[in-house]
């Protein structure tokens, strides 16, 4: 299905290094998350009030992340909307009803609190949007090709998972560390993968936040905020769940799927609604540009890059390399080069 491309993609001095704002995003947005919690902190200790108010806080700020981020990268369409939500929460089905199964075993030192619930959903909400809404969006802003999409979720997940290696720090037992990367990796994997086939965030903060409340309750981890404090049996068991997280990750991300996800994201990055296709909200100048884009959809085919995959697509061009929306691939000039690979237009074959 065919789309109006609404506006050209912005200039950004560290969203345009998609790789490398894998790395620096994640770290700078924890920094401002945590510099900006020394407010709450400050109010609970100076006036007794319930700790559970820091909780709230980052779901406060991790939320205003999410607006501002869809902001930034206008015409972005947003990691929280609800469109495909269903298709998302079905995918986590099963890891969510386990997490339940989880929670409501009886046990007699299991007690499911509103605050550990608000501790469960923190996590849930902060991490997914600042190590998968943030930086896979804007990673498939610059590289939403089929061959990139698998390496860009690898990547988010390898970060996610080196995030944990902190514990460390504030005393965690270093090989439950270690394991607990692994698990992180594979469950980031995993939800990356969603993320990225439907391309909206929620499915993943529930199944997260699941994730996190069950840990919390079960595990007892509540009062070490998440950390392990000894290795155990459990915990190899952890990463052989981790393990297969990220194959079912790696099946939601097959080869047949991944047209569509392109597809997807063409949408949510550089698009307008169907609505605009309707004629909806629109003035005839809009009308007009639709008609004219829908004459020039039946003469700009896309052609394919032989060695590895990138499509060029002529209602989106090339804006980063100075090609323009709407310019045919017989008229680019003879030195482009592919912006994956490098290779010449000869090596080009139509889609």
């Amino acid at each position: 299905m065919k789309y109006i491309e609404s506006e050209k993609k912005r200039r950004h001095i560290l969203l345009d290094h998609p790789v490398l704002s894998m790395f620096l995003l994640p770290v700078i947005l924890m920094i401002a998350v945590s510099v900006t919690s020394l407010v709450p902190s400050f109010f609970v200790q100076k006036t007794g009030a319930d700790p559970l108010w820091i909780y709230v806080h980052y779901i406060f700020v991790s939320v205003l992340i999410a607006l501002l981020h869809r902001i930034r990268i206008r015409p972005y369409r947003g990691m929280l909307g609800t469109e495909n939500f269903w298709k998302g929460f079905l995918m986590l089905l099963p890891l969510t009803l386990l997490m339940l199964m989880n929670l409501y075993q009886p046990a007699e030192e299991q007690e499911l609190s509103a605050r550990t619930v608000l501790m469960g959903c923190a996590p849930g909400f902060m991490e997914e949007i600042i190590f998968r809404g943030t930086s896979l969006s804007n990673y498939m802003r610059c590289r939403n090709q089929r061959c990139e999409i698998r390496k860009g979720v690898l990547i988010s997940s390898f970060v996610f998972g080196l995030f944990h290696m902190t514990n460390i720090i504030f005393g965690a037992d270093p090989v439950a560390t270690i394991m607990q990367v692994a698990y992180a990796i594979g469950i980031g994997f995993l939800l990356g993968a969603v993320f990225i086939r439907t391309g909206t965030l929620l499915p993943c903060i529930i199944a997260h936040s699941m994730i996190d409340i069950t840990a919390f309750t079960i595990v007892d981890l509540a009062d070490s905020g998440g950390m392990l404090a000894e290795s155990s049996d459990s915990s190899i068991f952890v990463v052989l769940i981790g393990i297969l997280y990220f194959i079912l990750g790696l099946w939601f991300l097959r080869n047949e799927k991944l047209s569509e996800t392109v597809d997807i994201w063409q949408n949510k990055m550089y698009c307008q609604k169907k609505e605009i296709l309707e004629g909806k909200n629109s003035g005839d100048q809009d009308l007009d540009h639709i008609s004219n884009n829908r004459k020039g959809e039946r003469t700009m085919k896309q052609y394919v890059c032989s060695v590895c995959g990138y499509t060029y697509d002529p209602e989106i061009g090339d804006p980063e390399h100075g090609i323009a929306p709407g310019t045919s691939f017989e008229d680019l000039p003879e030195d482009w080069t592919c912006p994956l690979c490098g290779v010449g237009k000869e090596d080009f074959e139509e889609a």
